[in-house]
């Protein structure tokens, strides 16, 4: 009849009405159309057309920025661009919104999940989580390191000083005594990499001990592994 392609949804049900009441109230609907020669010597290009409806726009945005110019649709599990607001200058069609993001909270013990989130508040239009990963062409294991990369997180140089100078002076338990301190509450971006660098130091007086009733005994995965357990305790 309309000689077009025509999206019709039908509301088949009484258990329908509170959503059909709500549709009528929503506003206006939007639509961006226009006319071309449909002879064959131009044909229309249904994947070109649907492809360049995507929109650029978002790709300009911050994660947090999103919801102040598109609406998220629960259903379908899909961002809509909002159809009421204020014209977005340069960018047709796209309207501004009141609307203010915000991103849930994450503790630093969640390292990874901590810099994801940072990221999302630092990166534009990114696609991927690959997206998020890489920076200056490369591409990063871990979301911490990307962060690292960026210059997001601080480094862990100044907590190896004082390792380092802690390991001359102090005995294995207050090694572990200040470790646990820097776990706890210092942020280390890379609790790993300082243990495996002092984790003879701190757990020499263990070694010690096991000597003393073997003396073939060396360093093995079961002295770090009570040393770690010491560490957790404290």
């Amino acid at each position: 009849m309309f000689n077009a392609h025509i999206n019709v949804e039908a509301c088949s049900s009484v258990r329908a009405i509170k959503y059909i009441c709500k549709y009528i109230n929503k506003g206006s609907d939007q639509a961006i159309f226009n006319f071309r020669n449909t002879d064959l010597a131009n044909p229309v290009d249904e994947v070109q057309t649907y492809q360049s409806g995507r929109d650029e726009f978002a790709k300009t945005l911050l994660y947090v920025e999103v919801p102040r110019y598109y609406t998220w649709d629960a259903s379908r599990k899909t961002w809509k661009r909002r159809i009421q607001g204020t014209s977005v200058h340069d960018w047709p069609g796209v309207k501004s919104g009141d609307a203010l993001g915000r991103v849930y909270t994450v503790h630093v013990s969640n390292m990874e999940c901590f810099c994801l989130r940072m990221l999302l508040h630092h990166v534009r239009g990114p696609t991927s989580f690959n997206d998020l990963k890489k920076y200056n062409t490369q591409d990063y294991p871990t979301f911490r390191e990307a962060c690292e990369a960026r210059g997001l997180l601080e480094n862990d140089n100044h907590w190896d000083v004082t390792l380092e100078e802690a390991a001359q002076c102090r005995s294995a338990g207050k090694m572990r005594e200040l470790f646990a301190v820097l776990v706890a509450t210092c942020g280390l971006s890379n609790p790993q990499q300082l243990w495996d660098k002092y984790k003879n130091d701190m757990t020499d007086d263990i070694l010690h001990r096991l000597q003393e009733q073997n003396p073939n005994v060396t360093y093995s995965d079961l002295i770090y592994n009570e040393g770690l357990t010491k560490i957790e305790d404290q």
